[in-house]
């Protein structure tokens, strides 16, 4: 793999994000002892401090570390939330196109402490509202304005215990209706993604939304999405394993084709958090570079497992980094 081909070809395309646009702050050190209250509460040492978009902000992040010309649409705080002023530096920096987004309640905010090891200790979430129907509506109405400026729409829905409506029905049907390649991944909602090019999820998402028996084999449960959802290209991640692609057989669609391609576990102290995103910018975009899908998932593969090595919260994976990658892990296959 050729890193000067990756970064020529991703640096041609131009994505809409649409997502949670979260902000991560993560905090490194160590305890340090107890307070001097009644209490004694543990102090933990913050060393490092660490501010970085989350969610299907990171998504974006991991587009524009690809080369790929990056504009997001989704939610965040008014001028006044100071969460929300970090969040925008950071896109700002990464030259990430925030004309998307849409004043809602406050900026998504998780809170994540690490021990100097790398080893994830807890965790604080700053709850957001729900948005109106106004909103979104206005969030609707910017991402109709925005799509015809790219090649491609990426959507991603991470939102677990409720619907804030950045992937709402309203937003979805809006992408939906645009001629683009479409592609989504969702923890709670796959069902509202129907009409979408290219799905993306990994085997826990699948089973825990299938209304099928849990206890059948993926392939099956695949099978049902697709037909139900109308997916092109359907892939399921297997965490360090590797990525399967399906889609339906052209000379029998009662029946799927399937395109496994493997990986290998790393060991020793590794952060998979943000690796599911590396692997969903680095896929679509070599799949709208012109790569074939198992090439894609391969350098998908290779992307993720860079991050991977990158402790304290999500990193991300350049083009010299993701062909270094593919050439150790794929040299003779």
């Amino acid at each position: 793999m050729d890193s000067k081909e990756l970064r020529e070809k991703y640096s041609k395309l131009s994505v809409l994000v649409c997502g949670d646009m979260c902000l991560d702050k993560d905090f490194i050190g160590r305890y340090s002892g107890y307070s001097r209250e009644v209490e004694q509460l543990p102090i933990f040492r913050t060393e490092i401090e660490k501010y970085n978009p989350g969610g299907g902000g990171n998504l974006s992040v991991c587009f524009s570390t690809l080369g790929v010309k990056t504009k997001i649409a989704g939610f965040w705080g008014g001028e006044d939330d100071i969460n929300r002023y970090i969040l925008e530096k950071s896109f700002k920096m990464r030259n990430i196109d925030t004309s998307g987004m849409v004043i809602g309640s406050r900026t998504p905010t998780f809170g994540k402490v690490y021990l100097r090891s790398g080893i994830h200790i807890y965790r604080i979430d700053l709850v957001s509202e729900p948005v109106s129907e106004e909103m979104i509506y206005k969030l609707a109405s910017k991402i109709q304005e925005i799509m015809p400026s790219v090649d491609f729409v990426a959507c991603a829905d991470y939102e677990e215990a409720s619907d804030f409506g950045v992937c709402s029905e309203e937003v979805v049907d809006t992408v939906r209706k645009s001629t683009l390649p479409k592609f989504g991944t969702s923890r709670a909602r796959i069902k509202r993604f129907k009409g979408f090019d290219y799905m993306l999820q990994n085997t826990k998402e699948i089973t825990d939304q299938t209304s099928l028996d849990k206890n059948i084999d993926i392939q099956a449960i695949v099978y049902d999405f697709i037909k139900k959802l109308g997916t092109k290209e359907f892939i399921v991640t297997m965490g360090g394993k590797g990525a399967t692609a399906f889609r339906l057989d052209i000379n029998d669609t009662n029946k799927l084709e399937s395109i496994l391609v493997s990986s290998e576990e790393l060991t020793g102290n590794i952060d998979p958090c943000g690796c599911g995103d590396m692997f969903y910018a680095a896929y679509s975009a070599s799949i709208m570079a012109g790569y074939d899908t198992e090439t894609s998932i391969k350098i998908a593969n290779s992307a993720a497992r860079v991050v991977a090595r990158k402790l304290f919260g999500t990193g991300q994976a350049t083009p010299e980094e993701i062909a270094q990658e593919y050439n150790i892990l794929y040299k003779d296959k």
